[in-house]
Order: structure tokens, then sequence, then C-alpha cells
């Protein structure tokens, strides 16, 4: 997995993204005591988060459910806000690409 710095204009600031290959997995916008991670769902993710809805907080889920449904899936922002996040990132990271050991 590759991870690059890269500026997203003067709205959002630095961030660090991670991709594999020509995918992005995951970026990361840091903040003052916080930081926004934004994930890209494609359809196919969104069905496996909708099958695995239990594995979630329900802040979380709500925020999925809320965001606008392009015709190839979810631009997903979430700011860090409570303990249980990092767990629900992780499990979402899951969904978008499976650990090695899975494989």
């Amino acid at each position: 997995m590759n991870c690059n710095l890269v500026f997203g204009g003067k709205k959002y600031g630095w961030a660090v993204q991670y991709k594999r290959g020509k995918k992005t997995i995951m970026t990361l916008f840091p903040e003052r005591k916080s930081f926004t991670v934004l994930l890209i769902f494609g359809k196919k993710e969104l069905e496996k988060i909708n099958e695995t809805k239990q594995t979630f907080s329900k802040s979380v889920l709500e925020k999925i459910e809320k965001t606008k449904q392009y015709h190839d899936g979810k631009l997903v922002w979430l700011r860090y806000k409570e303990k249980g996040f990092i767990e629900d990132i992780i499990e979402l990271l899951k969904i978008k690409r499976k650990p090695d050991n899975e494989q």
C-alpha cells in the first residue's frame, strides 16, 4: 500500500492518502485534537456494509446512510468523535480491502 501526502486545497488542507495501485483506500485529514477520514464506497461495498449493519455504531451507520448516493457510490466523510470510531473504521477498511491474511 502506498502512502502519500497530498494537498486538498485551501478548504481541506493537507491529507495523508493511502492507495493500493490506483485505488484510494482511505484519506486522512489531520485536525487539532481530531481527524477526519474520507472513504469512497462503490455499490458492491455499500451492499456489504448493508449486510453487516450490526457491526457498526449507530452514528457511523447514520452518517453512511445520510451521505448522498452518486451513480457509482458514496464519498463518506467521518470525523472522529467517539471511542468506538476506530473499530468502525477498521471494519469499513476490511470491506474496502480484505486483510492479506483473509485472501
